[in-house]
Parts: C-alpha cells; sequence; structure tokens
C-alpha cells in the first residue's frame, strides 16, 4: 500500500480494539457476510460475539431481490439470532420511500419477488412484476411488438433487479418516465460476486438500459446515499462517531460509511480485491478511503478469540 495514504492493514490488536470501543456496526451482506456458496470465514462468529456483547448492529444491504423476512430467515439458517428491523434492504427502503416520502398508491415495477413482497406489505399496488414478454407478431415490425402503452394511475417507476428484465420492460418503463413520474432506482452496483472470483450482472446494468432509453437520471436510494442511516437512526441512538461500516464495495459501502461520518473497514472477501485499492489510492481518490482493510471478517473472528 501507499505509505503516505490513511489507509492501514487492520491488525489483530486493532480489531479487537475497534469491536471493543465501536457502538454500533454497520454490515454490508453480500462479499462481506457471504456469497453464493454460503457464509464467508468469521462473518458468523464475528456477528454472534458482537451481539453477545450488547453492540448495536444493522445490515444493509443494496440487494432487492430478498424482502427483510427472506433475509431473517437467512440469518436464522446460520444461526444468528437478529431482529428483522435490524434489516435494511433496498426492497424494504424503496417501498418506505414510495409510500412515506413521496405518498403514492400505485407504481410501474421492474424488480423480484424481495420488492413485491415488501411492496405488498406497505399496500401499494404495483405492475410490470414477472414475465413481461413482446407480443410475436411476425406480420409486424419488432418494434411495434413492445408494448407501449400506459395506466394513468401509476405514479412512478421503480427499478430493482429483474431475471425477466427484457426490452419490453424498458418500453413499458420509458412510456411512463416520458410523462415525468418520479423515477426510483434501488442501487446501481453493476455486477455481483458469486465467488472464486466470478461475477454476475448487477442492478446497475438494468438502471443504465432503462436511464439510457428513457434520457432520464434516477433517484438511487441504496448506498452510498445517506436514507438507509436516517431509516437506522430512526430505530435508535446512533453516534456516528462510534460507528463503523463493514463493506466490500468502495462507491458504495465505504463511501456510504464516510458520508455518515463513520470508521470504515474495507474486506477484500467480496469485490475489491488489493489491486483495485491500490489503483484507488495511487489516483488520491480519497472519498474513497476506507481507514483499515481487512482480508474478511475472519480478522475479526481471530482477533476475538484473544
Amino acid at each position: 500500500m501507499v505509505p503516505n495514504m490513511a489507509v492501514y492493514k487492520i491488525s489483530k490488536s486493532v480489531a479487537k480494539n475497534l469491536m471493543n470501543t465501536v457502538e454500533t456496526f454497520f454490515f454490508d451482506c453480500d462479499g462481506v457476510l457471504w456469497n453464493s456458496y454460503g457464509p464467508i470465514p468469521g462473518a458468523i462468529k464475528t456477528i454472534k460475539t458482537l451481539k453477545l456483547m450488547n453492540k448495536k448492529v444493522f445490515f444493509v444491504t443494496n440487494n432487492s431481490s430478498f424482502s427483510r423476512k427472506d433475509y431473517l430467515k437467512k440469518f436464522l439458517k446460520y444461526e444468528i439470532a437478529i431482529e428483522e428491523n435490524e434489516i435494511l434492504s433496498t426492497a424494504f427502503l424503496a417501498a418506505t420511500y414510495v409510500k412515506n416520502i413521496l405518498k403514492l398508491r400505485k407504481v410501474y415495477m421492474i424488480g423480484n419477488v424481495g420488492m413485491a413482497t415488501e411492496f405488498e406489505n406497505a399496500g401499494i399496488e404495483f405492475i410490470g412484476f414477472g414475465p413481461q414478454l413482446p407480443e410475436n407478431d411476425q406480420t409486424k415490425h419488432y418494434c411495434l411488438n413492445y408494448d407501449v402503452t400506459v395506466q394513468d394511475d401509476v405514479e412512478a417507476v421503480v427499478v430493482g433487479f429483474d431475471p425477466h428484465f427484457n426490452l419490453n420492460k424498458i418500453s413499458q418503463a420509458m412510456q411512463y418516465l416520458a410523462k415525468g413520474l418520479p423515477f426510483i432506482a434501488t442501487n446501481t452496483d453493476n455486477r455481483f460476486p458469486v465467488g472464486n472470483g466470478v461475477f454476475t450482472p448487477g442492478t446497475g446494468c438494468i438502471v443504465s438500459a432503462v436511464q439510457t432509453a428513457a434520457q432520464r437520471e434516477p433517484n438511487v436510494l441504496g448506498k452510498p446515499n445517506s436514507l438507509l442511516f436516517d431509516v437506522a437512526k430512526s430505530l435508535c441512538d446512533i453516534n456516528p462517531s462510534k460507528t463503523v461500516m463493514f463493506g466490500d464495495r468502495l462507491e458504495t459501502d465505504i463511501l456510504f460509511g464516510k458520508k455518515c461520518g463513520f470508521q470504515t473497514v474495507c474486506v477484500l472477501s467480496g469485490v475489491t480485491n488489493e489491486s483495485q485499492l491500490e489503483a484507488m489510492l495511487s489516483n488520491k481518490d480519497t472519498d474513497l478511503y476506507p481507514q483499515f482493510i481487512a482480508d474478511s471478517l475472519q480478522d475479526f473472528a481471530d482477533a476475538l478469540e484473544d
């Protein structure tokens, strides 16, 4: 690492001191706690120990594919006892934002089951969910097979991860956005780590497609937007100077932590690797500097054993 930059590879003593002195811990999930192969080493022990120490713990994820109840089941599967209100997902955040901030009743949704569940729980009607295939009339030009109809009572377009995303959904979203309706995106993470150095496309790819076609900029709710912190503050008292954010993405997790005034730890078990950190440091992009770097939460689990 570049020695004159304030980024430190965490030591066992520093890790132990951090766990003992910090009051509130924010964790990203994918790439920090688990990946598609299961829990990342050290994650379960670290969370369990913090809960035993009566620390305030929040799990903040840009992944909109799952509801908070889905995430709670995953934690319980790994025998980690947490509360549903400790989970701050963008699916929940999007529903909360539409209902409580914009005060809307119906949206066009590009999303997954988790987002649909959160919108149902919030009492918000939605259309567009699930496969929305274009017509297949071979006598028409292919563009005329896309859906260009609108429902007059739709009040916004909300975009998250959607495994059924296609050109027809872009066409539908375009029609609503052309009317000037609010354009809301859960996040713009461009790729997702599935383990062993393999990545798949993320929500940002979907948001960018809609944005390009509609020629509109979305209001992005997830990290690094500090709206997640505002929701957490409504649940309990949080002192930013005694709070730490653990994440694997510089441009979302670490930037989110810095915007909120937290200490920050970048773990190298997900998206970011050491060569990317070197490039960031050499470019002097101070907004993305974490205070500490750890290989994974195993560094903290090991420190807690002493």
